[in-house]
This record gives structure tokens, C-alpha cells and sequence, in this order.
């Protein structure tokens, strides 16, 4: 069984184009399952596991030739127009991030767009992006809330916080280990040596860039 990584793609341009290629992929999922859409929100999740597969095959963006060479694997979770007119698309890969169907895509029915994408795959600590927003940020996660409130008593668990700064992440292990230090990798290191290690974990978001990711994965 291959660990799922999940990646968002965010696309901006021109809002018509966009709103174009967001029923386009809507009727690419449907042509085999029934969708539900929320309209209000501009939202569509599909009722049922949508297969990158058939989005490509209708897509049309390879010959047939190179569609059967290539080995695509993953599913299409939702997607949804954002307020700004931007399309954001959540896809699940095995193992890494699948961005070049989705480049032939955009190239295919959009004239001029910018392209960002955020993945993680915690079991091989993937936590890229090129996204200027999330460079840099943390994941911060309890894991085993009862565990860690048993060690630093009711009410007194941190929150679960995502795509949180270096100064918050500062801020929740000073707290944490009743720390005075500053320094993030200091505290880090003190951290991976407490008796906090197996009920919290923390990622950063590493900056990628797509041509990276394509280096790897050719689709």
C-alpha cells in the first residue's frame, strides 16, 4: 500500500478561463459518478472516488501511446473557485506530488496563469510547497491528546494549529518545555529530546520548486 500524499493546487488567471476549466473538470468526473454542488460557495465534491485517469483520458493532454506508458495514480477530492477567482484543486497521489498532468492541463484551456502548489505525505515527512504563503510555516499537530494531557494537566494541551509562523512556533515550545530559549532549532532539539516527542509532531513547509518535482515524477 503506497503513502497518500495530498496536494492542493492553487491556479490564477483569467477568471472566465477559470470558471471554464472548473466545469470542464466537473463534467470529466461525472461522466462516470454523480457530483454535489454547492453553488453558493462555488464547490463541487464528488460523491464518490474520482480517478485522475479518467480526468487526463478526457482531458486529452496525451496520446494515447503515452497515456498507456504512464503509470497515473491518484484521485481528484474536491475543488473549489476561492474568492479571488482562483482555482484550487485537491488531488491524493501515492508517495509525491503529480503535477504535470495538471501543467498540460492548464497549458491546454488556459491562455496565461500562475501555478502553486502545497503537498504533504507524513509518513516520508514530505511537506513542500512553492507557495510565497506557506514557506517556511509549520504544522504543528497533537497526536495523542489524552497522552499529553495527562503530562501537563486539563486545559493546558495546545491546540493543533497549521501553517503557523516561526515566532508561533517559538511561542508553543517555549510553553511547552518552560523554556527560555529563542533559537527554533534549539527548542526543536530540545523538544525531540523530551517525553513530548510521541505526542506532538511538527513540520515545516519546505520550499520546492516545480521543476524539482517533475525531475522525479515525469507526470
Amino acid at each position: 500500500m503506497p503513502n497518500w500524499c495530498v496536494t492542493d493546487i492553487e491556479v490564477s488567471g483569467k477568471k472566465d478561463e477559470l470558471s471554464k476549466l472548473y466545469d470542464l473538470i466537473k463534467t470529466w468526473g461525472s461522466k462516470s459518478l454523480d457530483g454535489d454542488s454547492n453553488e453558493d460557495y462555488c464547490f463541487f465534491r464528488f460523491k464518490d472516488v474520482v480517478e485522475l485517469t479518467d480526468i487526463v483520458k478526457y482531458a486529452e493532454i496525451f496520446t494515447e501511446d503515452k497515456l498507456n506508458s504512464l503509470s497515473i495514480r491518484g484521485n481528484l477530492e474536491d475543488m473549489q473557485i476561492q474568492k479571488d477567482g482562483s482555482l484550487l484543486i485537491r488531488v491524493s497521489s501515492p508517495w509525491n506530488p503529480m503535477l504535470l498532468m495538471w501543467i498540460r492541463i492548464f497549458d491546454k484551456y488556459l491562455t496565461d496563469y500562475t501555478m502553486y502548489y502545497m503537498s504533504e505525505e507524513s509518513g516520508e515527512d514530505i511537506y513542500i510547497t512553492n507557495n510565497p504563503k506557506y514557506i517556511g510555516t509549520y504544522n504543528f499537530d497533537v497526536k495523542d491528546y489524552d497522552s499529553l494531557e495527562e503530562k501537563l494537566g486539563k486545559g493546558n494541551v495546545p491546540e493543533t494549529e497549521s501553517y503557523v509562523s516561526e515566532k508561533r512556533i517559538i511561542e508553543i515550545f517555549q510553553n511547552l518545555l518552560e523554556s527560555e530559549l529563542n533559537d527554533i532549532d534549539e527548542l526543536i532539539t530540545k523538544f525531540n529530546s523530551s517525553y513530548f516527542i510521541d505526542d506532538i509532531s511538527i513540520n515545516k513547509f519546505d520550499f520546492v520548486p516545480i521543476e524539482d518535482i517533475l525531475q522525479k515524477r515525469n507526470y
